[in-house]
């Protein structure tokens, strides 16, 4: 399974922001694109996100994890495809964007990660209306950048992939069944660390990219 969201979110409390870190997630944007997507995000500091208006063009997928200026895509993003997004950032160094696993974008970064609330979906605080109308798919948080050859590699193993040398929270997102909503405290189980989430404003579970991915090389 995965999640779908329309607008709301999945939230982990007491988080502590990581330095270095490379997140890694499978994402789909419903018709038509708004602006902006949020995907996650922490408080109101940080977010990787869809944006339209900005250089290079619209629609492009954004790093501001760490409320620097945005490092974003060359890729322009569709609604009703399948992205595997990666950003990864050195607080007060460097930020990168990969998708489907190529290296798009990097950039610096001046701002150090702040905020006790990450967010899958949208993000918290005074945007909390702006989030993604779609869904998200096997989410994962490394305490280290991931090597381009690593990035390449969970991108083409669709999930399967043994890639564990610092991975700090895995969220597959599929607690439920296709259609059941999302609810109670600490349901959404991190498979390796210790941060269970806790929906807010009823997501659901819908067929997951990996599942999918995998019935159709099987045929």
């Amino acid at each position: 399974m995965a999640a779908t969201f329309s607008s709301n979110r999945i939230d982990f409390t007491s988080w502590i922001n990581l330095s270095p870190v490379s997140v890694c997630f499978w994402f789909y944007i419903n018709p038509a694109i708004k602006d902006p997507e949020r995907m996650f995000g922490s408080d109101d500091v940080w977010e990787i996100r869809v944006t339209t208006g900005w250089s290079p063009g619209s629609y492009r997928f954004s790093n501001e994890l760490f409320g620097d200026t945005a490092c974003i895509s060359t890729t322009v993003i569709s609604a009703s495809v399948w992205y595997h997004g990666v950003c990864t950032a050195v607080s007060g160094t460097s930020r990168g964007v990969y998708i489907n696993g190529i290296s798009e974008a990097t950039a610096g970064a001046a701002a150090t990660p702040t905020g006790t609330t990450l967010s899958i979906g949208n993000r918290s605080g005074s945007a909390a209306g702006d989030g993604l109308s779609g869904i998200i798919d096997d989410v994962r948080i490394y305490n280290r950048i991931l090597t381009a050859d690593e990035i390449a590699t969970i991108y083409a193993c669709r999930g399967s992939d043994t890639i564990l040398n610092g991975l700090q929270n895995r969220w597959l997102l599929n607690e439920g069944g296709s259609g059941v909503t999302m609810t109670g405290t600490g349901s959404v189980k991190d498979l390796t660390g210790t941060k269970d989430g806790t929906p807010a404003s009823s997501p659901t579970y819908t067929e997951s990219f990996i599942k999918l991915s995998r019935q159709l090389t099987r045929k």
